[in-house]
């Protein structure tokens, strides 16, 4: 089960009752508001691990807000925001802010909670991931016609970029036993690189980010890391692994690496799923 704090701000009625539902019922702690203006000091009252901005706020803006929660907390919190608009210029904005992610309203709920299960389990970007964000979020993948609601229609994925992250994970599992991922604890290790890998991408391409579940679905599928049935349980929960360590792990490992690989680090090598196996 989730658990810890988020601050949402939301001035519409219904989304915030939506967002505060499915909130609720993953787990979470949900503090509002419905103004700008009240951000930083119920950031103040309630020490939330993750703040939710709407960015159409009468009063000040979200964006402006954002700003005032840095000023007042410097990083100390993740900023997610969320927004009717998927124009580019605006989703710049929102990280040259101070914000972390954004979600374009109209994404489905699962994918809503999938990044509210990431960012409340690691800190703030980096300088340095901000400025590669801020270098990247111009270049999103064309994915066709990507439908939102969820039930309505499904995401055309960009291949191309599937095929590059399960050559990755293929070269990760190199030299692996072909035993690898019979035992539970083994299949929390993929299924956290895995997913890693996808956040990697998803961390500057709104179109990957909106449509993560299909992409590790895709990834998972092609590598063959898990069995079918198994690749469906764990799609529709992997956000909520955080507090299985083996996940955590290589869930960030799988994150840093591919990151690098996208960045075009030299010497950018992933890291041996051997290696991340705890001995038995």
């Amino acid at each position: 089960m989730a658990s810890g704090l988020v601050l949402l701000i939301e001035d519409d009625p219904y989304q915030q009752r939506l967002y505060t539902k499915a909130l609720e019922s993953a787990g979470y702690t949900v503090a509002s508001g419905d103004k700008g203006e009240m951000a930083p000091r119920l950031c103040d009252l309630n020490g939330p691990r993750l703040v939710i901005l709407d960015i159409n706020l009468p009063g000040i803006s979200g964006i402006e807000t954002c700003k005032r929660i840095r000023q007042q907390f410097s990083m100390g919190v993740p900023i997610l925001f969320v927004t009717s608009t998927d124009k580019l210029d605006v989703m710049r904005e929102c990280i040259e802010a101070g914000g972390d992610d954004f979600m374009v309203k109209g994404s489905n709920i699962q994918t809503y909670l999938e990044r509210v299960g990431y960012w409340m389990n690691r800190r703030c970007l980096t300088r340095e991931e901000r400025t590669s964000v801020l270098k990247k979020v111009g270049s999103r993948l064309p994915t066709g016609d990507a439908k939102g609601p969820e039930g309505q229609g499904s995401y055309k994925l960009d291949w191309q970029a599937v095929a590059g992250m399960v050559a990755f994970v293929d070269e990760a599992r190199a030299g692996a036993p072909p035993e690898l991922g019979k035992q539970a604890s083994e299949k929390f290790v993929l299924l956290g690189y895995a997913a890693g890998v996808v956040n990697a991408l998803a961390n500057s391409n709104l179109d990957v980010k909106v449509a993560f579940a299909s992409y590790l679905r895709a990834l998972l599928e092609e590598t063959k890391l898990l069995a079918p049935k198994e690749i469906e349980v764990s799609v529709g929960k992997w956000h909520t692994m955080y507090r299985i360590a083996a996940f955590a792990e290589a869930c960030r490992k799988g994150e840093e690496d591919f990151g690098r690989r996208l960045q075009g680090t030299p010497d950018s090598r992933p890291t041996p799923l051997s290696a991340l196996l705890s001995p038995t």
